[in-house]
């Protein structure tokens, strides 16, 4: 094998190193995308489900304070 067919190996070997590591980077990349959206996709879920609870819970607190005021007046009434 002369230094030119080396080179011309050599150079192959880089080049074919050089797709793997790009086609590794690449795929950790997409990888890594995937989980940030899911990740952003929980986070949307769990933000929603906190506002209907506290919608919820604002409108049975807003019930018991109008409940709880009718009964003062109701008890007023009767004194």
């Amino acid at each position: 094998m002369n230094n030119k067919e080396k080179r011309g190996k050599q150079i192959k070997n880089e080049d074919i190193n050089n797709m793997n590591l790009r086609i590794k980077n690449v795929s950790k990349w997409k990888t890594m995308r995937y989980l940030d959206k899911v990740e952003e996709n929980a986070n949307k879920r769990r933000y929603e489900d906190s506002i209907i609870k506290t919608k919820e819970w604002l409108k049975h607190l807003k019930f018991e304070k109008l409940a709880n005021r009718s009964y003062d007046n109701q008890s007023e009434a009767w004194e």
